[in-house]
């Protein structure tokens, strides 16, 4: 888990570096290098892409965030093997740890789609969300957490 956790940490710290630069350009919502709300697509994919590369079984998930007034679409990365969700954007909702870990079955978590499904709908759908949106700045985030965690 420490090497999940250690590649989760770099892509949420390359993530905020780059909505510090970016986010009035491309980004909406209410996006900081402190919530990263309406990032959650993107830091997704690309945490799920660097776990791919480096072997370990995750997958993509959109669904919702069950929040105590209203559900909230979301998106986060499970890791099949250790049965766990890891949200790097989950501070958008208050909860403190920049790399959130939990059980899949977490009261506020309700899977809607996964893997390919998920990143097809995300990509094609999501508009500012979509990782074709921000294809070469992801690229470029890609290949700088992949130097810096290998």
């Amino acid at each position: 888990m420490d090497r999940i956790l250690q590649i989760a940490n770099a892509v949420r710290l390359e993530i905020e570096k780059w909505t510090r630069q970016k986010h009035e350009d491309y980004l909406h919502f209410d996006i900081s290098e402190v919530n990263l709300a309406g990032a959650c697509g993107i830091s997704s994919w690309i945490l799920n892409k660097i776990l791919k590369k480096n072997k370990i079984h995750s997958e993509l998930t959109l669904g919702w965030y069950l929040s105590d007034s209203d559900p909230i679409g979301h998106c986060w990365v499970e890791l099949v093997k250790e049965s766990k969700i890891v949200d790097i954007t989950a501070t958008q909702f208050g909860i403190k740890e920049k790399v959130f870990v939990s059980s899949p079955k977490h009261h506020r978590y309700h899977l809607c789609k996964q893997g390919k499904s998920a990143e097809f709908y995300i990509s094609e759908y999501w508009g500012t969300q979509s990782p074709r949106t921000y294809e070469k700045e992801l690229r470029d985030i890609y290949r700088k957490v992949i130097k810096d965690v290998n």
